[in-house]
C-alpha cells in the first residue's frame, strides 16, 4: 500500500517485534568469530540480529558458545546451519524485566517512580555507594524474608515472573495474558509461595522419573542378555543330535533350562510394560515387542 483513498501518502513497515522470533544455538566451533561475523554468515538464512551471550570472568567479559539469534517468523527453525555445522535450537526465555531502583518488575530504572532508591541487599533507602556492597543484613520486604535478598534470582517472585516468561514464549502470548494464565494456575494460594511448592514438586518429579528411567534401562539391558542366551542355546540345541525324552538326558535339561529362561524375559517385560503405563502418559508408550517363550514343542524331536 502506497497511499490512502483519499491521496494520503502512507508507508508500510514490518512489526519491530510481532513478526520475529528469538532462538538459543551453542557452537563451540564458532565461539571465537565476533558478532558481525556470525550475522554476515547467517544473514541469508532470516536472521535478523545476533548477540553473544558473554560471562563475567573476574574484571572482564568473556565469549560463551551460546549465541541468541532474531530471525524473520513467529516460528524458530529447527536448526541453524553454520557453514561447517548444523546446530540446533531452543526457545529462549528472557530475564524478568526488573528495576534496579524499586525491584519491581515490568519497567526499568529510566521509568522509576521511586522518589529514593532501594537496597537490593537489605532493602532500606540507605545511600548506596558504587564500589562498595552492602554490609547490612540481607533481607527481601517483598516476601519478608531473611533467606535471601532482594536483587537475588532466588527470590519466588522472580522465579514466578521468569515462569511467566516461559509460558509467554512457549504459547506465543503477551506478558499481561501469561501473567493471568500463570495467577490462575496458582490458584487462590500466595504468589511467592505457588512458586516454590512448584519449583519443589518439579524437583521431586524430576528425581524420580530420572530413578524410573534408570531401572527401566536396566531391566532392557536384562531382558536383552537372556534373549541372547536364548538364542544362543537354541543354536546349541540344533546341534545336539537327536535324544529320546528322559528324565537325565541333555536334551530333557536344556528345554528346561531354556523354559526358565523365558518365563524370566516374559516377567520383565510385563514389569517394564507397568512401569511404562504407571509413569509416562499413554500416548507415548511404545509397546515392547517381544519374541514369543520358546517351548520345547515348538521343536520337533
Amino acid at each position: 500500500m502506497k497511499e490512502l483513498y483519499d491521496g494520503t501518502k502512507v508507508t508500510v513497515v514490518e512489526h519491530p517485534t510481532l513478526n520475529v522470533s528469538r532462538c538459543v544455538v551453542s557452537c563451540r566451533d564458532a565461539a571465537s568469530m565476533s558478532e558481525a561475523e556470525l550475522f554476515a554468515e547467517l544473514e541469508e538464512q532470516g536472521v535478523k540480529e545476533v548477540r553473544r551471550i558473554t560471562r563475567k570472568n573476574g574484571p572482564v567479559r568473556e565469549n560463551t558458545p551460546s549465541i541468541v539469534i532474531t530471525v524473520r517468523g513467529t516460528i524458530i527453525p529447527p536448526y541453524i546451519d553454520f557453514g561447517f555445522i548444523r546446530c540446533r535450537t531452543r526457545p529462549y526465555y528472557p530475564a524478568p524485566l526488573q528495576c534496579f531502583q524499586c525491584w519491581d518488575f515490568g519497567h526499568t530504572g529510566s521509568r522509576c517512580q521511586a522518589k529514593k532508591p532501594i537496597c537490593g541487599n537489605c532493602s532500606r533507602t540507605h545511600p548506596i555507594a558504587e564500589d562498595k556492597s552492602c554490609q547490612q543484613t540481607r533481607f527481601c520486604y517483598k516476601c519478608e524474608s531473611s533467606e535471601h535478598a532482594l536483587s537475588e534470582r532466588s527470590c519466588p517472585l522472580y522465579k514466578g515472573e521468569f515462569e511467566i516468561q516461559r509460558i509467554k514464549v512457549d504459547q506465543g502470548l503477551s506478558y499481561a495474558v501469561a501473567k493471568r494464565a500463570f495467577e490462575a494456575r496458582s490458584g487462590p494460594k500466595a504468589y511467592a509461595t505457588v512458586t516454590q511448592v512448584d519449583n519443589e514438586e518439579n524437583t521431586a518429579l524430576l528425581s524420580r522419573i530420572d530413578q524410573l528411567t534408570t531401572q527401566h534401562k536396566e531391566k532392557d539391558n536384562i531382558i536383552e542378555e537372556l534373549r541372547n542366551a536364548r538364542c544362543n542355546q537354541r543354536q546349541l540345541a540344533n546341534e545336539v543330535p537327536p535324544i529320546r525324552n528322559s528324565s537325565g538326558s541333555p536334551y530333557e535339561q536344556l528345554r528346561i533350562l531354556v523354559d526358565e529362561q523365558s518365563a524370566q524375559i516374559a516377567a520383565l517385560t510385563d514389569q517394564v510394560s507397568n512401569f511404562l503405563a504407571a509413569v509416562m502418559p499413554a500416548q507415548s508408550i511404545s509397546t515392547i515387542s517381544n519374541t514369543p517363550p520358546y517351548h520345547s514343542s515348538d521343536r520337533s524331536n
